[in-house]
């Protein structure tokens, strides 16, 4: 049976309407594939290992690139924690920005989206990943229905990857 659209010699389509309603739906699959709070627990532990992997790596290539650099001896050192925060931002920033995920992310078979289900900024990812550093942040996972204090405010879902495209 021909619709409306097709038999209306004079009927122009609303893009605004059909934008919003598109928008709309998308919003809706984002919202029916957003991962656990399971996934997202086992996404941070199984990140933190990588994270861990990554700087004992770097540490060791620089204790043996600069054996007798000072640095490296004292725990407290301004440096060492500026390396440390350093690392954390280039892992989040380098595997979001260029998959859409981290290496956790991958085992997990989810990814970072927008609220359309589009791949979020580099601005929005640089947000997500600096919010990281709030020591209440993975406190917010706890008390909030869903999203976390570093997804609200960079507006980001984590999604299963599974999400087919519209």
């Amino acid at each position: 049976m021909p619709t409306f659209e097709l038999t209306c010699d004079s009927f122009i389509e609303d893009k605004v309407k059909v934008e919003a309603k598109e928008s709309g739906f998308k919003e809706a699959m984002v919202l029916a594939n957003e991962a656990s709070k399971i996934i997202r627990l086992i996404n941070y532990f199984l990140d933190m290992v990588f994270i861990f992997i990554f700087f004992m790596g770097i540490g060791y290539l620089l204790s043996i690139l600069f054996p007798y650099l000072e640095i490296f001896r004292d725990e407290e050192s301004i440096f060492i924690y500026l390396m440390d925060y350093s690392i954390v931002l280039f892992y989040y920033l380098f595997w979001e920005l260029s998959t859409g995920r981290t290496l956790a992310k991958y085992f997990t078979r989810t990814k970072v989206t927008t609220y359309t289900g589009e791949k979020p900024s580099a601005k929005s990812l640089l947000v997500r990943s600096l919010l990281r550093f709030i020591p209440f942040d993975p406190i917010t996972f706890l008390i909030s229905s869903s999203d976390g204090f570093h997804d609200r405010f960079s507006k980001t879902k984590v999604i299963r990857s599974n999400i087919k495209k519209t």
